[in-house]
């Protein structure tokens, strides 16, 4: 009898522990930000006694918007933008926690005379992400130069193909297939969007943010700032050693070979920055957004309620 209670015992505490696991999932698409995040992803990170978590590399904006909207995800590292617009839509059950890139667009063509932002003049230009962020990026450094034509294609691959088929053409480019073109095309020429966005405006731009769900927020914030940290620290771990992030992203099979994102992470302007310290920057790009294309954001900038503050 007295064994029978013990095993008894024994049975509710185990039963207890796992009630009380945490199992929480996280979404990320491919490209600068999963490699922004990639020692999480690669490391067995301590978030908590009985918590664990996964990675979902993703690529494209629809699997992040049926994360979003689903709720299938605790954590979903999206386009700043994309959150931004879902949250004005209503019943977006998430907050901004950090931005962890900071813009990888670049201008690329291969021409005799030297290529910069005044040689647009006149030229036809190929972009992708018609109506969001990318192109108010390039519209903003194009300020006062008129092109000939601006031509969209649907995607970052369509419009390295577009250079590939033809390499006078002038396409918009993200790393790293910025760095797989310049292994497909010799003498090819760059524009870093990034730094002319800078120049004409005084603000860089947040690209990728960190998006929690309020219901992991309210009840585990110890858990959450544990994440956030180790978030912070795969980001300065990837800037100062980009070889070894290249090394795991590909073991963890990212699809891009292992020289090519050698090059490109330095380009990705992989960083950590709270919503806070991203504020000025933050509001800047919301209100590029609402000039350009306010339907964006249903006209209206997102209340203070989408920025998590960490406590």
């Amino acid at each position: 009898m007295k064994k029978l209670l013990i095993l008894g015992f024994l049975l509710l505490l185990a039963g207890c522990a796992r009630d009380n696991d945490l199992e929480i999932r996280i979404m990320v698409p491919g490209g600068a930000t999963a490699i922004a995040h990639i020692h999480v992803q690669g490391s067995e990170v301590y978030l908590g006694a009985n918590v664990s978590y996964s990675v979902d590399v993703r690529q494209g904006r629809d699997p992040l918007v049926a994360a979003f909207t689903s709720q299938t995800h605790d954590i979903v590292i999206a386009p700043f933008d994309l959150g931004a617009q879902l949250y004005n839509l209503g019943s977006f059950n998430y907050q901004l926690a950090a931005i962890v890139t900071f813009g990888n667009l670049f201008l690329a063509t291969v021409m005799e005379e030297e290529f910069t932002l005044e040689s647009l003049e006149g030229r036809d230009i190929i972009l992708f992400g018609q109506n969001s962020v990318p192109d108010i990026v390039v519209r903003t450094a194009l300020e006062g130069i008129t092109p000939n034509q601006i031509r969209y294609v649907n995607a970052a691959g369509d419009a390295q193909a577009e250079l590939v088929l033809d390499n006078s053409n002038i396409v918009l480019l993200a790393e790293p297939s910025l760095s797989v073109a310049q292994r497909l095309v010799p003498g090819l020429q760059t524009i870093d969007l990034q730094e002319a966005f800078y120049q004409k405006t005084g603000h860089n731009y947040p690209q990728a943010g960190v998006f929690i769900s309020n219901n992991l927020i309210d009840n585990h914030p110890e858990v959450v700032r544990k994440y956030l940290e180790a978030v912070r620290n795969s980001t300065v771990e990837v800037n100062k050693n980009p070889a070894e992030a290249a090394r795991l992203a590909v073991e963890l099979e990212f699809g891009f070979p292992e020289a090519v994102l050698v090059t490109a992470i330095p380009r990705s302007n992989i960083g950590f920055q709270t919503p806070q310290e991203s504020m000025e920057d933050i509001v800047f790009l919301l209100n590029r957004i609402l000039a350009l294309n306010p339907a964006l954001l249903s006209g209206r900038l997102p209340s203070e309620a989408l920025y998590h503050v960490q406590k």
